[in-house]
Parts: C-alpha cells; sequence; structure tokens
C-alpha cells in the first residue's frame, strides 16, 4: 500500500504547507517539487491548466511532493479523472450543504463508500495494480467551504461519511459573507469566522486547511489549528522575483 504522506502528517497531528500552482507547464511544476514543500497544488479551477496538463505537471513532480488539484467544479467526471491522472488529494471548490459534500464524496470514493469507476489509468500504474483496494483509504477528498450557506451547514458538512478534511477560501468568504474582497484576515468579523471553522472540524476530528498568501499568515494559521496552509503561487512568485530583479537594476 503506498502512502499517502498528508494523512500520516495529519494523523500525527501535523500541518502541511503547499503551493500553489497556476502554471500549465510541467518544468515549473519539477522546479516546484524540489523546492520543500509537503504538497503542490495544481489548480484547474481558476487559470490555464486543463486535464493533460494537469496529467503531465503530476507527472513531473516525482515522488518527493504529494500531488493535489482543485478542480473546476463539484462534478463527478472530472474529480474521476483527476485521481485516476495521479492525484493523492482533491480539493473541490463551492461545497454548500450535505448533499453537495455527499456528491463530492462519492466521486472520489470506490463502492461501497462512493460510486468512483474503476480504471485507475496512471494511478493504477505509478501506485500499484491493486490501487482500487485500498484507494479509499488512500485518497483525500477535501470540500472547500467559502460561502455563507456552507458555513450555515458547516456540521452536517463536517458530518459527511468518507469526508477527509476542508479546505476555506477566504476570499470567496469574506465576498459572501460581507462582500468583501481580502485575504490573511487579521481583524473582525472575518477573523472570527476563520477561527471558529478550525475549533468545529477539529471537534468532528476533521483537518481544515487555509488558503494563505504570506509564510506569516501561514504560520498563524497552523496556531489556529489549521493542517493544511498555503504559503505561495508559482505565477506570484515568478512576478514578484521578476519585479525585485528589474527594480534592482540603476539605470
Amino acid at each position: 500500500m503506498y502512502e499517502n504522506k498528508v494523512r500520516t502528517a495529519w494523523r500525527a497531528g501535523k500541518a502541511v504547507a503547499s503551493a500553489w500552482l497556476h502554471i500549465a507547464n510541467p518544468l515549473t511544476a519539477e522546479s516546484a517539487a524540489a523546492a520543500g514543500f509537503d504538497v503542490l497544488t495544481i489548480d484547474m479551477q481558476h487559470g490555464p491548466v486543463d486535464y493533460e496538463s494537469a496529467v503531465r505537471m503530476m507527472a513531473a513532480m516525482g515522488p518527493a511532493v504529494t500531488p493535489f488539484v482543485r478542480v473546476p467544479w463539484n462534478e463527478p467526471t472530472m474529480v474521476q479523472r483527476v485521481l485516476d491522472g495521479g492525484a493523492q488529494g482533491v480539493i473541490c471548490p463551492m461545497v454548500n450543504n450535505r448533499a453537495e459534500c455527499e456528491a463530492f464524496v462519492g466521486a472520489c470514493k470506490y463502492p461501497p463508500l462512493g460510486f468512483r469507476s474503476n480504471g485507475a489509468y496512471r494511478a493504477g500504474r505509478i501506485y500499484g495494480a491493486d490501487y482500487q483496494r485500498w484507494a479509499n483509504d488512500f485518497v483525500i477528498a477535501m470540500a472547500m467551504v467559502e460561502t455563507r450557506e456552507a458555513l450555515n451547514h458547516l456540521d452536517e458538512i463536517l458530518d459527511t461519511p468518507g469526508l477527509d478534511a476542508i479546505f476555506v477560501g477566504p476570499s470567496d468568504l469574506s465576498i459572501s459573507l460581507y462582500n468583501l474582497n481580502a485575504l490573511d484576515h487579521v481583524t473582525a468579523p472575518m477573523l472570527g469566522h476563520i477561527e471558529e471553522i478550525a475549533r468545529r472540524a477539529h471537534a468532528h476530528n476533521i483537518p481544515a486547511g487555509l488558503y494563505t498568501v504570506s509564510p506569516e499568515y501561514a504560520n498563524r494559521a497552523i496556531g489556529m489549528g489549521y493542517q493544511f496552509v498555503t504559503t505561495a503561487s508559482d505565477d506570484g512568485l515568478l512576478a514578484a522575483a521578476m519585479r525585485t530583479a528589474a527594480q534592482a537594476i540603476k539605470r
């Protein structure tokens, strides 16, 4: 049985750090895999990454890092395809209630826990011919909590059988609640919601993740109880480094 290192870390009570990949290029993914992150999350919801690009990027990462994919929507075909392509975790946006969470989890899990179709393609080749037998305990189904409706139904989402984790999208959540587009919240009332979600997830024994944009806030989130944090995106880091280099040249 192949080890999902994220699940192992969570069982030990530890947190993991992920970079976010928007650039649809295997060479970028390969470089990011050498940087020391625990996870690389390929973002198919926002940006140019399509399915073929995502599979090529996962292949380029190699075994040193755990590949996650954020799918474009709560739609079973793409959820199953990215798992067949080798994703060890799937992050699903805009999961608002128990029924939507059940649909997402069902796409991630083989019967009897779900309805994932057997045909593991690349996953069966790289993780072993017996992948289907233990995949339900291997892959991570991570539902995004990022709307007022999701917050109102948080406990029923957290109680969904087979759900492995939740992931808070703070920008969409703040827009939904207060029409405020912001990240890395440090003031009330959004900070209170961020802290509350972590507490409630912990009470249900469900690891919680949070999208953050700085190492400083990622460390703060871990202190709140979050066990999956983002600290950087490939395009954001590239743009920042290019600006720094250009501005450093005196001319």
